[in-house]
């Protein structure tokens, strides 16, 4: 089996069958599986980005940690004494501790972007909903912002990820997904519910 935590462009990790299920475990487990596997890999592989940590760690259950760049980091860095001890793993986690600091600054800069997003979506929601508007627009959070990329000739749009209760998510969608394709049409962005439907 493999594990895509390169992203998909990318051969992931190989896994036995004894062990890949992944559910269950802590992120810290995780974490440290994913990184003992790609050092092995070193120096042909480079380690997966905070984003393909946060996949993963989405992927089995952890999807609070996912949208928290800076607590991902932390917990990488506490790695940071076990990967020593073998020469290579810790030469392929050092090198990587730069990238991640890196990737941990352009985060940042996507969340203030993301969080402007977010307002300019509140006030289209106000607009669209007079009836439930400001009720839906109070409960909305940023849950992640991701800028448009393009690979290979194709392009991904910016994705706009946001947090709405369960009980508003209906009236946020809109009947047939009339809604939220408004917004995504207006913001110039693809609005998503975290965890839900588009």
């Amino acid at each position: 089996m493999r594990w895509q935590v390169f992203g998909g462009e990318r051969i992931g990790l190989g896994q036995c069958t004894d062990h890949a299920d992944l559910r269950g475990l802590q992120p810290s487990e995780l974490l440290f599986r994913i990184i003992g596997g790609a050092s092995n890999r070193w120096p042909r592989e480079r380690m997966p980005s905070l984003q393909g940590f946060a996949h993963a760690l989405r992927n089995s259950g952890h999807t609070t940690l996912a949208i928290n760049y800076t607590e991902i980091s932390r917990l990488l860095d506490a790695e940071a004494p076990t990967m020593q001890k073998n020469k290579a793993a810790g030469i392929a986690f050092s090198r990587a501790q730069a990238d991640w600091k890196r990737q941990l600054g352009m985060v940042a800069a996507r969340s203030e972007e993301g969080a402007q997003l977010v307002e300019r979506l509140k006030a289209l929601v106000v607009a669209n909903s007079p009836r439930f508007g400001e009720e839906i627009a109070a409960s909305l959070e940023l849950a992640e912002y991701k800028a448009a990329i393009d690979r290979a000739g194709k392009t991904r749009p910016a994705l706009l990820f946001v947090k709405v209760p369960e009980h508003l998510r209906g009236r946020f969608i809109g009947t047939g997904g009339q809604s939220i394709r408004l917004y995504t049409q207006q913001l110039g962005v693809q609005v998503q519910i975290e965890g839900g439907k588009r």
